[in-house]
């Protein structure tokens, strides 16, 4: 028998199948009969790239510097780089397409600030950007200046430091001491550098002291690894008397010296006699309350640059105190603000002479590294030992020299072969600068007859005059001297003799014609910087080797060597050498 319906039970299963039919409809897409979604599918945007500069922050002039671009793209790829500049002055850009750039900088006379921008590019044209500031630092040359204003101290001197167009203006203390620091751009690394200073108008009216001095790079290497020039550097930092007389000579012809080259130059041409003379007038009027300055001279480089006023003012002076200027030129001597005291060994191969004149005593002077040397005078020449002593250089004679010889009457009227002999040489060093050396130069020579050998007479001369090595001579080109030329002082071997005309013919060859003899073959090069002469004639027993010491626009002032043929001796004198295309002459009018 069947049992009646279980209401429970069949609700249940209604339930059941209901719940598989919504199922089953989800499952097939609802109502789309072919079973597809066509909703569109939702695109992702694309990501801009990102950029970081990696690079220093400072760069000097003229140096190179490389930027390093770190760029990325998470979605894709970075496909282009564009490197620009957008402040500063213009560099050189390299790799301005890629990731890494390199820069050149220019020279510059002051520091800039330099903006770089890198724009980068992704593969969906996306960009991004980024800027550097970089510092563009000039190259500056640094010193420092330590100094004194004196023959005596200038009191609260003004010192103006003039190195091309810039200048620095420090005062200089009660002790006329001073310091003062300087910084250039490196573009001015050779400007010659120029110390003035101008005397207090209450305590020093009308001072004015100069020193010349070399150019700054040339001082930097002198002034060392702490970058402070001295006195013992350099003694020119001392603005003095001395100094300023030294370039009242450099400058009196109106020579533009403005380079080292031409200040070498110009320093050869200064006759050391002449320069502690015109720094023995300063002193005068600095020191000396008896004297000021003469009436129309505005200060005492003014009083030392004119000729005129030198010669009206050493009138004066020589009328009111005679031997005051000769008094003073020891007391500068001996002052060692004024005079370097310090020297250097003198090994080498000099000349000696005073440039100032153009017809006096000279002589070759060399100093050889094992104590010997050699001497060639106007007159007489001779091997000698020697010693030094600071600025003393001791000469020694093995023997008194033979100058030469002739009759003179004795005290009882009778004649006798006399005979003049060289018996002594001294030599000191006043100062000294990068061209030359100032020194005190004397010879003692006695006449003795020649039976008994008794001393006739004596004499002996004392001079200051200029020590200039022969390689620091003038240089000069074989082409500079073709022409004929007028020389002074090389007809005879020896003495003050006339002058010669010399033909100096291109490949070497020339004529020499000593006034009516007859002309002779020659010839000649430039050899570094002596002009050597030749012949082989009978008529003249001597070779001739000239050193120019000082251009005088139609010519040269000159020293040479008179060098004999039959043995090692040799004679030393100088003058001028004209080109003779350069002489004129113009007939006066008559005042008769």
């Amino acid at each position: 028998m069947m049992s009646p319906p279980n209401f429970r039970s069949m609700n249940f299963i209604k339930q059941l199948l209901f719940a598989a039919s919504i199922i089953s409809l989800t499952a097939c897409g609802g109502n789309n009969s072919n079973n597809e979604d066509d909703t569109p599918p939702v695109a992702e945007e694309n990501k801009s790239p990102t950029v970081s500069i990696n690079s220093d922050t400072e760069l000097l002039e003229g140096e190179e510097l490389v930027l390093q671009a770190t760029a990325t793209d998470s979605d894709g790829s970075i496909s282009q780089y564009a490197w620009t500049q957008v402040s500063g002055p213009t560099l050189d850009l390299s790799g301005s397409d890629t990731s890494t750039l390199t820069i050149t900088a220019p020279a510059v006379e002051e520091d800039a600030d330099i903006v770089l921008a890198l724009t980068v590019t992704d593969d969906d044209d996306a960009t991004a950007s980024a800027e550097v500031n970089i510092a563009l630092k000039r190259k500056a040359l640094k010193i420092t200046f330590e100094g004194i204003v004196t023959d005596e101290p200038i009191v609260n001197s003004s010192v103006v430091v003039q190195i091309g167009d810039e200048q620095f203006e420090v005062t200089a203390d009660a002790q006329g001491r001073f310091s003062v620091d300087i910084e250039v751009d490196d573009s001015d690394a050779n400007e010659l550098v120029k110390l003035v200073a101008y005397g207090n108008n209450s305590i020093n009216p009308g001072v004015e002291f100069v020193s010349q001095l070399k150019s700054i790079s040339t001082l930097l290497a002198q002034a060392g690894a702490d970058g402070k020039l001295s006195k013992e550097d350099n003694f020119g930092v001392n603005v003095t008397n001395v100094t300023t007389a030294e370039f009242a000579l450099l400058t009196r012809d109106g020579a533009d010296i403005n380079s080292e080259e031409a200040l070498d130059d110009a320093l050869l041409a200064v006759d050391a006699d002449e320069k502690l003379l015109l720094a023995s007038l300063i002193k005068i009027i600095v020191d000396n309350e008896n004297y000021e300055l003469p009436e129309g001279v505005e200060s005492t480089l003014d009083l030392v640059s004119n000729s005129e006023d030198i010669d009206n003012f050493v009138n004066t002076v020589e009328s009111q105190e005679p031997g005051l200027i000769e008094s003073t030129k020891e007391e500068i001597k001996e002052d060692d603000e004024l005079v370097d005291q310090t020297v250097t060994s003198i090994v080498g191969e000099y000349i000696l002479m005073q440039p100032q004149y153009y017809r006096a005593s000279t002589a070759q002077l060399e100093f050889k590294a094992d104590g010997t040397g050699y001497a060639s005078l106007i007159d007489v020449d001779t091997s000698f030992n020697w010693s030094q002593q600071e600025q003393d250089i001791t000469i020694n004679l093995a023997e008194p020299v033979l100058i030469n010889c002739s009759f003179s009457n004795d005290e009882n009227d009778q004649q006798q072969e006399v005979c003049e002999y060289l018996v002594e040489l001294d030599l000191i060093i006043l100062l000294e600068n990068d061209a030359n050396r100032t020194v005190e130069f004397s010879r003692k020579t006695e006449t003795r007859f020649s039976n008994s050998g008794e001393v006739y007479n004596s004499s002996e001369s004392n001079y200051n005059a200029t020590l200039i090595e022969q390689r620091q001579t003038l240089a000069v080109t074989a082409d500079e001297l073709i022409g004929t030329w007028v020389i002074d002082n090389l007809s005879e071997f020896g003495g003050y003799s006339s002058a010669v005309s010399i033909e100096l013919l291109s490949g070497g060859t020339g004529t020499l014609t000593d006034n009516d003899k007859a002309p002779v073959s020659v010839t000649w090069q430039v050899d570094e910087n002596q002009l050597l002469i030749s012949n082989s004639a009978e008529s003249i027993n001597y070779d001739i080797a000239i050193w120019l010491v000082k251009n005088v626009q139609v010519g040269y002032q000159f020293a040479a060597s008179l060098e004999a043929k039959t043995d090692d001796s040799s004679r030393t004198v100088t003058g001028l050498m004209v080109k003779d295309n350069q002489l004129s002459f113009t007939e006066a009018e008559s005042t008769w």
